[in-house]
């Protein structure tokens, strides 16, 4: 049996930029990089994972300048039974400016990069897993379980922005996924897809 970890791996190069695993009942950055989280009115479920499930629930990260960027990978681990109308996954964006919104509404997962949304049309449920890949100028592609599901509809224009970073909701605090999220990760680097696979298969294991 291998001890390789694509989690290590990417963590030794400097690509992960986060790494929260709310299985392990708390709010640290696994990343190495202290992006450690704040929880409001959120709750853990019975075997782990976060419940989402007040208007108001979030986990709010500090900016630093490690989550400033334009090209990224997000993922998210989860159960995912409730594909709520706008549920925000991963937020990065307040008042004064967007780097970045990823969510979903009741049937496609959306990036807004502050000045256009793209979309693909997808279901959040029966799945463990959701990904993306993004880089400024270029059309994001989304994985779930770890298998490529396709390109989004257009391409997204990536600006940097010190907000503060917002798990499960939005910064107006009225759109949580209203699911259970047991762990997000961060990379600033276009995962391929076997590093999501490999991703996906650390992560379920």
């Amino acid at each position: 049996m291998s001890d390789y970890s694509i989690i290590q791996e990417l963590k030794r190069d400097g690509t992960l930029k986060l790494y929260h695993d709310y299985r392990s009942r708390s709010f640290l950055d696994f990343s190495g990089n202290g992006n450690h989280g704040v929880p409001s009115d959120c709750e853990f479920g019975g075997y782990g994972g976060l419940m989402f499930n007040a208007p108001t629930a979030a986990v709010t990260v500090a900016d630093a300048p490690e989550l400033q960027g334009t090209t990224w990978s997000l993922a998210v681990i989860g159960e995912f039974n409730e594909q709520s109308a706008t549920g925000r996954l991963i937020h990065k964006r307040d008042a004064g400016g967007t780097q970045y919104e990823w969510y979903w509404t009741t049937t496609q997962f959306r990036i807004n990069d502050g000045g256009a949304i793209v979309n693909i049309a997808m279901s959040a449920t029966d799945a463990k897993f959701h990904a993306v890949t993004f880089t400024s100028g270029g059309t994001p592609k989304h994985y779930m379980d770890g298998v490529y599901s396709g390109d989004y509809s257009d391409v997204v224009t990536i600006t940097a922005d010190d907000a503060p970073l917002l798990i499960g909701n939005a910064f107006t605090l009225n759109t949580p996924p209203r699911c259970l999220i047991e762990g997000a990760l961060i990379f600033n680097k276009v995962l391929t897809a076997t590093e999501i696979s490999q991703l996906y298969g650390e992560l379920m294991s």
